[in-house]
Formats: structure tokens, C-alpha cells, sequence
């Protein structure tokens, strides 16, 4: 960056790096569509194909499990050749996944397969690469950046939902799983290369060289922190990966089958639909909170309270009585806990871990993370399908979340890696 104030400094990361933000969030919201689509296609499918809700949901267990070694592989190589190559070649195979994922059926094998493939390719469009970018870009207010960025997931959240329904019901699942990966190449994928390049990339670049050289003492700083060998080595990798494998629990179980519990209670589908929808809006508000909390407040204050917001969560709907303003008052505080937590997970690992290793840290932890998103659901889908209730795993996140939240109180001083 040029010589100049701490005043010039941030306004300088803004003027040059607001379009990278925006063809972030958008890059990150398109890969978390397979996700946030699952809940509303839940009860199509099981009335479709005669599918359990466990195995349905097994989809997000076998990419999250996949994909604990391909975040880590994504998030090393774009450490070494930039994060717009990975990030383009991820949106492009990730709209192929989920057309696959339409195609399958009517046996349940093949349901798996195509979950199969959209692991492989995912890492490459998962949140590692986005915020790798902004991290390579944003030192001062890398906190409210970052929250920008994956408030992506938060329009996805309010509007996927929505749209996956219509087109279920004009056209049935599979259209929906087909226009999914048509928006994703069609709006996404334009303005990603048309802005997305981290520091690296821009260095590649000989129209970038000015906004390098803006960008220079950053780039020097960005690049302190652990070799990933020297991480895996220390506590804080495992502290961060165990507390938030437990905080994914409590959130995951939710984020998937609020709708199916809804309509449990003789919600219809669209009164659902729109409740879950509350969850977007909510979730950009809690990541944009946590973003300016994070850049003005101690690390491990805010992600240990914005640990404990699942908990609360699960222990309204424990006590839910069928209300719709309960349910969306749910849905908010639900939207605020992920927002928050999704905030909390990428700035922490540059915090605690340094930016020189981001992507290969970011992936392990990240994985780990998303490990316990896929697990949760399925958890759920046999708490429903054995007990007929999803009471039992509500008050076991309850205690997942508490334990995570302690966690992060306990992560105690953060090295100095800017």
C-alpha cells in the first residue's frame, strides 16, 4: 500500500477492492445452493422416490465428509496459484454437480453418486477459496470485508428456498436441481470473472501491477503467520476444528429440517418456505454485526457469545407450539447464530493461524466445520425416522453448543499476525 495515514489505509482497501467483495459474496453464496436447497426438497423427495429422510439427508454427509480433504487440496493450491482459477473451475464443475444430482434417481444409489461427485468438486467453491481472496487483500477492516463476502450465503438463504419451491411445484425436483445450476452459470460465474482476483492473481496480472503495488505492504504483512506443518503442530488448530465440528451440530440440524419440522406441525409448505426464507435476511445482519464486533473487540468475547445463540435456538423450538411468529422468530435468531458463526470461522483462522498458510488452515478447520454440518442432518433425518421426534438431537445440540461456545472463550491471546 502507498505511504499514508491509518485513515487513508482502509479507504484505499475499500476504493480498489469493493468489486473483489462483491464478486466474492456471490462466488460463496452459488456454493452453498446445494445446502440451503436440501431443506425444501426434503418432503418432495420422500414423497417422490419413497426415500427415508435419513438417507436423503446422507447426501450432505457423504460431501461433507469428501470434503474435508478437498477444501484442505483447493484451499493449498490457491494458496500457490491464486484463488480465481480455483474459484472458476469450482463454479463451473459445481453447476454440472448439481445437474447430476437432478438426474439421479429412482434408485438411491444413485442419489449418493452424484452427492459423490458435487464432494469432489465443491472445495473448489466453498467458502476457503472466497475469503482467501479477501484476506489476501484486506488487513484493517479485513473483519467487516470478510462479512460482506459471506453474507453471500445469506441471499442464497433467502432466496433459494423460495425459488427451488416454485419450481418444484410447476415442474417437480428435479427442475429445481436444473435451474439451480443454470443461475449459477448465467449470474454467478459472469461476475466472478469479470472481478475475482486476490493479491496473487493481481500480481499475475500486468493491468493489476498499480493496485499491487497499492496493495504491497499488505501483501507483506498478509503473509506472516504458521507453515501448516507447525499448525497441525499446536493447540489451536484442534481447539477451533473440535468447537466448531460441535457448534455445526447444533446449527446443522436446523438449518435443514426446520422446514420438515415445521410442516410436522401442519404448516404448509410455502408458510415453511417463507419462514426459512426469514433465515437469509437474518443471517446478513448477524454476519455484518459480527464482522464490525470482530475488528473493535477481542476475538475469542465474541465468537464464544455468538456460540451460545444455537443453543437458544434449539431450546425454542424444544417448546414450539406450531405459532408462525415463534417459527420466525426462530428463523431469525437462527439466521443470526450461522451468519455469526460462518463470520467467526473465517476471520478466527487468520487471527490465530496468520495468512501465509490461509487457504491449507482454512481448509482443515473449514472441513472439520463442515464435517459436522453434513453430519447433523443426517442425525436428525434418524432421530425422525426411529423416534418419530426430533426432541432427543435438539437437546443434545443444546449441549454441543455450550461446549463450543467455552471452547472459544478459552482460546486465550491471539500471536500478532495482523
Amino acid at each position: 500500500m502507498r505511504a499514508g495515514t491509518a485513515a487513508e489505509r482502509p479507504r484505499s482497501e475499500w476504493r480498489s477492492g469493493w468489486t473483489l467483495v462483491l464478486a466474492a459474496a456471490v462466488g460463496l453464496g452459488a456454493g452453498t445452493i446445494h445446502y440451503h436447497s436440501l431443506g425444501v426438497m426434503i418432503v418432495p423427495l420422500e414423497q417422490a422416490m419413497g426415500w427415508p429422510r435419513r438417507d436423503i439427508s446422507a447426501g450432505l454427509l457423504i460431501t461433507s465428509i469428501a470434503t474435508i480433504f478437498f477444501v484442505f487440496a483447493a484451499g493449498a493450491i490457491a494458496d500457490r496459484i491464486g484463488a480465481r482459477r480455483v474459484g472458476v473451475a469450482g463454479l463451473v464443475s459445481y453447476a454440472i454437480a448439481l445437474v447430476v444430482i437432478g438426474l439421479s434417481g429412482p434408485g438411491l444409489g444413485s442419489w449418493y453418486l452424484a452427492w459423490g461427485f458435487l464432494a469432489v468438486v465443491h472445495g473448489m467453491a466453498s467458502g476457503v477459496i472466497w475469503s482467501l481472496a479477501i484476506v489476501s487483500r484486506f488487513s484493517r477492516h479485513r473483519g467487516l470485508a470478510l462479512a460482506l463476502t459471506l453474507s453471500g450465503s445469506g441471499i442464497c438463504v433467502g432466496l433459494v428456498p423460495p425459488f427451488a419451491l416454485l419450481l418444484i411445484e410447476i415442474w417437480g425436483w428435479r427442475a429445481a436441481y436444473f435451474g439451480l445450476g443454470a443461475v449459477i452459470i448465467l449470474v454467478a460465474l459472469p461476475l466472478v470473472l469479470a472481478f475475482f482476483r486476490d493479491a496473487h492473481d493481481l500480481a499475475r496480472s500486468a493491468s493489476g501491477r498499480a493496485t499491487v503495488r497499492d496493495f504491497s505492504e499488505d501483501a507483506r504483512t498478509n503473509k506472516t503467520g504458521l507453515s501448516w506443518r507447525a499448525a497441525l503442530a499446536g493447540r489451536h488448530v484442534w481447539q477451533l476444528a473440535a468447537s466448531f465440528f460441535l457448534i455445526a451440530i447444533a446449527v446443522s440440524t436446523l438449518l435443514v429440517h426446520l422446514q420438515p419440522m415445521l410442516r410436522d406441525t401442519g404448516m404448509t409448505g410455502r408458510t415453511a418456505a417463507f419462514v426459512a426464507s426469514v433465515v437469509g435476511p437474518s443471517l446478513i445482519v448477524g454476519r455484518l454485526v459480527t464482522g464490525a464486533l470482530l475488528d473493535r473487540l477481542r476475538t475469542p468475547l465474541v465468537a464464544g457469545t455468538v456460540a451460545v445463540f444455537p443453543a437458544v435456538c434449539c431450546l425454542m423450538m424444544l417448546g414450539f407450539d406450531g405459532s408462525v411468529v415463534v417459527a420466525v422468530l426462530i428463523a431469525i435468531l437462527l439466521g443470526v447464530a450461522t451468519g455469526a458463526e460462518g463470520d467467526v470461522l473465517a476471520f478466527i483462522v487468520a487471527r490465530y493461524l496468520g495468512a501465509k498458510n490461509y487457504g491449507a488452515l482454512f481448509g482443515i478447520v473449514g472441513g472439520i466445520f463442515g464435517l459436522g454440518m453434513g453430519l447433523a442432518p443426517v442425525l436428525a433425518g434418524m432421530s425422525y425416522d426411529e423416534l418419530g421426534s426430533y426432541s432427543l438431537l435438539l437437546q443434545i445440540n443444546v449441549v454441543c453448543s455450550l461446549l463450543g461456545a467455552g471452547m472459544l472463550y478459552a482460546m486465550g491471546r491471539a500471536p500478532d499476525y495482523g
